[in-house]
Parts: structure tokens; sequence; C-alpha cells
């Protein structure tokens, strides 16, 4: 599992190195998402301490609900680990691996916090085998993969995937497309969801 981790990375100082040779465009999908209003961060922080404060208590659920809602007011990679965090006590290591090698990516790969120590020590978990999926689409629709909250596009690299069927939603608006995966162990599946044909 961990080679998909390290070649995203390798493979995102390549581009960063070779930025001036390539297209604009290309680059496109991996530019920063704009930063959340003052007021959405200060919901979101509430909801954070909610979702923790449950989380604690083993309330998977209602650390759930505070999370995702925390995600969608402020898709920050502070948020983003505490649904890591969550995959990890429900279980779901391979979730919780890709959503914690996003973190880490989108916070530099720092690791002198305890929060960056603590993805990579998930990251480094013995998992299920996995593969993994490139979703591509419209930029700022949110991702749920199994009813869970993963991000918003554009995401900085592939998903990591359990083997096996998924459900991949996409969601812009009032319009949700939905379509099944399957993930293959050490392979990656590209799916395209167009919003305005409404097919993948």
């Amino acid at each position: 599992n961990n080679r998909f981790g390290l070649g995203a990375l390798l493979a995102l100082g390549l581009v960063l190195g070779f930025g001036l040779l390539v297209p604009a465009t290309a680059l496109g999908r991996h530019e920063k998402r704009p930063k959340a209003s003052a007021q959405d961060q200060q919901q979101a922080a509430t909801l954070v301490s909610t979702g923790t404060a449950a989380l604690t208590a083993k309330n998977l659920a209602a650390a759930k609900t505070a999370f995702e809602d925390a995600f969608r007011k402020n898709p920050a990679p502070e948020v983003m680990f505490q649904l890591g965090k969550l995959a990890e006590a429900e279980g779901r290591i391979v979730a919780a691996q890709d959503v914690m090698r996003r973190f880490v990516q989108e916070t530099g790969g720092e690791n002198d916090g305890p929060d960056q120590k603590e993805a990579q020590r998930i990251v480094q978990l013995d998992a299920p085998p996995s593969g993994e999926v490139n979703v591509i689409g419209a930029r700022g629709a949110w991702v749920t993969v199994d009813e869970h909250l993963i991000g918003a596009l554009p995401l900085q690299m592939p998903l990591l995937m359990e083997s096996g069927t998924h459900r991949i939603v996409v969601e812009l608006g009032d319009q949700r497309i939905e379509e099944q995966v399957k993930a293959l162990p050490g392979q990656t599946v590209e799916m395209r969801f167009n919003q305005k044909t409404g097919t993948v």
C-alpha cells in the first residue's frame, strides 16, 4: 500500500521540479482550493470540537456527522485529518490511509507536528490489498465513497481503496452522479464525471 503514497509524492516532486515546462492547464487540477470564509472556519472549528468529543466517547455516528459537516464548511487539512482518525476508529484502514496520505501531501510532508506523525503511523499500518481510483470532474464537486465524504475536486492524488467494488458519488449543487468502481490490487482506475451530461 505504501508504494502508492511514495510514488505519488515522487510524481508531485517531478511536477513541481519541471513545472515551468508543463502547460498551465495540465497543472490546473492541482491548484489549491480557495480558503473558507472566517465564519465557515469558525463553525468548522466548533464542529471539529464536537466530533472529537464524540470520537473520544466512541460515538462514531455523531463524530462522522460532525466531521463531515465541518469538512464541507472548511475542507482544510486539519479537518481532513479528523476524517482519517474516524476511518481508523471505524476499522476502515485503507480508507484511513487514503485520507492521511493526502493530509501529509497537503501539509507539505512535514513530520515535526503530532498530527503529521500520527498520519505517518496510520499510512504505515498493515492493511488489506488495495488499488487506486483517480476521480476527475468539476472543480468544487464533493466526492463520497461508500457514503463517506472524502474530499472536493480537484483531488491532489488518486484515491486509495480496498480491493473490491465501491460506490462513488460526485455531487455539485443539486446534481449527484453515482457510479460503481472495482478497485484492483496494485492497479489504477480513472473515472471522469461529466456534470453537463451526467455521465461517467
